[in-house]
């Protein structure tokens, strides 16, 4: 999922470009549409006809040749003048009494569309530049205005040029609102998918796209859950504990987020959660594995307080552990991120394992911790030992507090 604006900058140039390519090219259809008339009619006007056919072809050419290398202020520029000096060089040869000239009028409509919604003051200058040139040319054919045919004439034509240079504006104007509509809403819609998909690991500023799993080589995976969950229908209501489970939740969530910890989901009264060297932002200066023990703790004295207040018969419990993971995004149907591995299992292992308001960590995390010169304030002690592995409470020290993280 490509989470690249389709309103920033460059979107909008690739959009513009689009348009300027392809109304160049309906212009030169238009002029070929054209030689046949010509060159039918060559014998009665001078060749400056064929000769502005060519010379404004070969303009559009240009045009398109400029689009192709990205160049879209000259594209448009060329654009812009060719059509101009097209109608009014077919005015001096064929005369006004044909009304080219009125071909202006769709230049002061259409103009607009050539220019993002950004360039509000290029879409005005060129609508009143078109309208103007259509005013002068009309003006010119009516000079004297000694009859009232030349007068209705140029009133007509002063009556379009502001009809034309209205509408254009219209257009603007509602361009302009239905942009800033559609820019907040893809702004809320990115930011609520971000919230739900993390970014990918080897494509910043992008999604994980369905179906798409990687490996992460070292991950630290937690688990939380509450003792005395089932109990607590005995004391609320089910809106209550709802309530209560998202309150808490939340505060959760903005601790993972100030610790660069992914939150993976939660399921009832379990809460998951991940940190890797992806998730841990530069200024915390402390590795996955420690990062995530700091998350367990504050975790620990967020829900204490938490059970204080409202007088909860509960414990929590959390397992850590350390290694390989796959992560990833699978299924057709409500696609949702996760990770799945041996250390996932290990985690979910330990987390039942352990006692209530304790924290257990694998062998690997004890080890990663104690690496780590921020983890002075932890303490670990050994609860299981085996020929294969070990098993470690994490304890914050008798000074930890939570400013202090």
């Amino acid at each position: 999922m490509n989470t690249t604006s389709p309103f920033s900058e460059n979107s909008n140039q690739a959009h513009c470009l689009y348009l300027v390519r392809h109304s160049a090219k309906l212009l030169m259809f238009c002029l070929l549409g054209q030689l046949p008339f010509a060159i039918w009619l060559a014998p009665y006007v001078s060749g400056l006809a064929l000769l502005n056919l060519a010379l404004h072809t070969i303009a559009l050419l240009l045009v398109l040749l400029l689009c192709n290398r990205g160049k879209l202020l000259q594209a448009r520029i060329c654009l812009n003048l060719s059509f101009g000096s097209y109608i009014l060089i077919a005015v001096s040869i064929w005369g006004g009494e044909l009304f080219v000239q009125h071909f202006l009028l769709l230049g002061v409509v259409t103009c607009a569309m050539l220019y993002s919604s950004r360039e509000i003051r290029q879409q005005i200058t060129l609508s009143i530049s078109f309208a103007t040139g259509f005013v002068l040319v009309e003006a010119y054919m009516c000079w004297p205005l000694n009859n009232w045919h030349q007068i209705v004439r140029f009133c007509n034509a002063l009556t379009l040029a502001a009809g034309a240079t209205i509408l254009s504006g219209s257009i603007i104007h509602n361009t302009q609102r239905r942009w800033h509509y559609l820019k907040m809403v893809n702004q809320q819609s990115r930011e609520l998918l971000t919230k739900i998909i993390p970014s990918h690991p080897a494509r910043p500023g992008q999604l994980w796209q369905p179906g798409e799993t990687q490996r992460i080589d070292f991950a630290t995976v937690l688990f939380a859950d509450f003792v005395g969950y089932t109990s607590l229908s005995d004391y609320f209501d089910d809106d209550q504990i709802v309530e209560m489970l998202d309150a808490l939740y939340r505060e959760f969530d903005s601790l993972a987020t100030q610790l660069g910890i992914e939150k993976i989901k939660t399921n009832g009264d379990e809460y998951m959660a991940v940190a890797s060297k992806h998730t841990i932002h530069v200024q915390h200066h402390s590795h996955p594995a420690t990062q995530m023990c700091r998350f367990a703790l504050r975790m620990q004295q967020s829900f204490n307080a938490f059970c204080l207040t409202f007088t909860l018969p509960c414990q929590l419990r959390i397992g850590i552990a350390s290694g390989s993971v796959t992560a990833g995004i699978i299924g057709k149907h409500k696609p949702s991120y996760d990770i799945w591995g041996k250390t996932v299992n290990l985690a979910a292992r330990l987390e039942q394992s352990s006692g209530p308001g304790n924290i257990r960590c694998c062998a690997r995390t004890h080890a990663a911790v104690l690496r780590d010169k921020a983890a002075a304030h932890m303490t670990f002690v050994c609860v299981e030992s085996g020929k294969n592995a070990a098993i470690f409470e994490c304890r914050a020290n008798a000074s930890y507090t939570v400013q202090q993280t």
